[in-house]
């Protein structure tokens, strides 16, 4: 907060760039405040008869914080926000720094890079977490057997673009692979066409299409039935 007086009532410091009330100031050297040092600025007050003189002050930059260090993949730019404290703990204006992104697209690690200006002289950068969506692992309850088909079930669950469910005829899903889709607003699905009196195994998965990018889940659990 700035300290201010009106013409020939001295004052010795500022805290902010604003001059004081009815001075006409002239300003002097300069020092910028970075990291490790205030900044400041001498001015003296150029109306007749007026001997003021006074420093504006600009505390020392203190820290810097994202808002969010890690955010999910949506297939667009992420700029988590920036805020920065001086010494005496209050946050600086974002008209005393410049902020830039990179790699804040895609999965993976983005840096962002402050630099400061306006009285400050400092450069500093953070970075951040970009991860990909959270698929739930599906609960899957065991199939109902039918003539040369079987109903997969399992429970619904929820941020995902579809299901996919796998059948085979041994554990190790490399006999008689089978694979269907199924969207997301169901629980159960029949798997026809399969072998008589043959025991298949089923699991299912959920998946999420974001952009050009898919994201699976885990496998559910393995069951098997009987068909008839």
């Amino acid at each position: 907060m700035a300290i201010s007086s009106l013409c020939n009532h001295p004052i010795k410091s500022h805290t902010e760039l604003i001059p004081a009330l009815g001075h006409k100031p002239k300003y002097g050297n300069t020092t910028l405040a970075t990291f490790t040092q205030d900044g400041e600025t001498a001015w003296k007050c150029t109306n007749n008869g007026c001997n003021v003189i006074g420093v504006h002050i600009l505390y020392r930059l203190s820290k810097v914080t994202l808002n969010n260090t890690t955010v999910t993949y949506n297939a667009k730019a992420k700029k988590p926000s920036v805020t920065v404290t001086t010494r005496d703990g209050k946050k600086l204006s974002a008209s005393y720094y410049i902020v830039s992104y990179k790699n804040n697209t895609n999965i993976g690690t983005a840096t962002v890079t402050i630099t400061f200006k306006n009285g400050y002289k400092a450069t500093t950068k953070k970075t951040f977490k970009i991860v990909a969506p959270k698929i739930a692992k599906v609960s899957i309850y065991t199939p109902k057997a039918e003539k040369k088909a079987l109903t997969a079930k399992w429970k619904k669950i929820s941020g995902i673009s579809d299901y996919e469910i796998m059948t085979a005829q041994n554990a190790k899903f490399s006999k008689r692979k089978k694979t269907m889709k199924a969207s997301s607003n169901v629980t159960s699905v029949k798997v026809n066409k399969l072998s008589s009196k043959k025991t298949y195994y089923v699991k299912v998965r959920g998946y999420k299409k974001v952009g050009t990018k898919t994201f699976y889940g885990s496998w559910s659990s393995v069951k098997k039935i009987k068909v008839k």
